[in-house]
């Protein structure tokens, strides 16, 4: 049990010896630096290897890679010691498929393949068909495969999405329609019946507890993200990669959000 906390002290300083930014989570290392100052990179991974020497340690020269990220990006070669570090242009951390062009379709993808797979398994296994056996299956071992860390790449309700978005709904479409008795009714007769909400709705949902969150000071973090408004106590987005500004006022409101009652007009034709 002391093995990892031992560990964690014993990496604790590495971070010390670059003047990048490295981000540390058990025995991973991200080191992120600027593109433009590629020397300045090169030089904070040979002072990692001067650091890795010093503490007899080793790396896994195979899963040590670079991600170029930016249209800008020189994408110089590095080198770790010896070895030139491959360029990759797709990683996991964490859980979540990172890509260079920050596009999510290979995690989303990942993320239904995984809630399919346990759906098929849960399938074959469980006889019963029952709500109260299925549904807290579905809640524990189905939705959270399409809700893991849902804040970072959860496609945003526009024009282009639509696809991606109904393609999330319908793991949850489908499972509900395997209880017995909800197989004739729509798919928003069956969420009524259950106690659920789309996918979508919960997504919604969280974005707003977030910002309650943030506003109402319960976390540290967030705060810059709006500014006042002109009138009250109203809160508008001001985050550079949002083109619009959506003030708290509205998001609250709940109906009226023109995505929503375009996603409640496509799952009634849903069955």
């Amino acid at each position: 049990m002391i093995g990892p906390l031992l560990f964690a002290l014993f990496i604790n300083d590495l971070p010390e010896s670059v003047t990048s930014a490295v981000k540390l989570f058990a025995d991973d290392v991200k080191l992120i630096g600027d593109a433009n100052d590629s020397a300045g990179i090169q030089e904070d991974l040979d002072s990692i290897s001067t650091w890795k020497n010093d503490w007899c340690m080793e790396f896994n020269s195979e899963k040590c890679t670079v991600m170029h990220i930016g249209k800008n990006n020189a994408r110089q070669r590095y080198h770790l010691e010896e070895n030139e570090l491959a360029i990759v242009g797709m990683e996991k951390d964490l859980g979540v498929t990172f890509s260079e062009s920050f596009d999510w379709s290979e995690h989303i993808d990942q993320s239904i393949g995984k809630a399919n797979k346990t759906k098929a398994w849960i399938l074959r296994n469980i006889l019963s068909r029952d709500s109260d056996v299925l549904l807290p299956l579905y809640k524990s071992m189905i939705r959270p495969h399409l809700e893991y860390c849902v804040q970072v790449w959860a496609p945003r309700p526009r024009y282009g999405n639509w696809i991606v978005i109904m393609e999330l709904e319908n793991c949850q479409r489908k499972c509900t329609k395997l209880i017995r008795g909800l197989d004739d009714l729509s798919y928003r007769d069956r969420l009524i019946k259950l106690g659920l909400t789309t996918l979508l709705e919960r997504r919604a949902r969280g974005d707003l507890i977030e910002i309650f969150k943030i506003e109402s000071g319960f976390v540290a973090y967030g705060q810059n993200m709006f500014r006042n408004g002109s009138t009250g106590r109203r809160l508008h987005l001001v985050v550079s990669l949002i083109r619009t500004n959506f003030s708290a006022g509205q998001l609250c409101t709940g109906i009226g959000y023109p995505w929503q009652l375009e996603l409640h007009h496509q799952l009634q034709t849903l069955r």
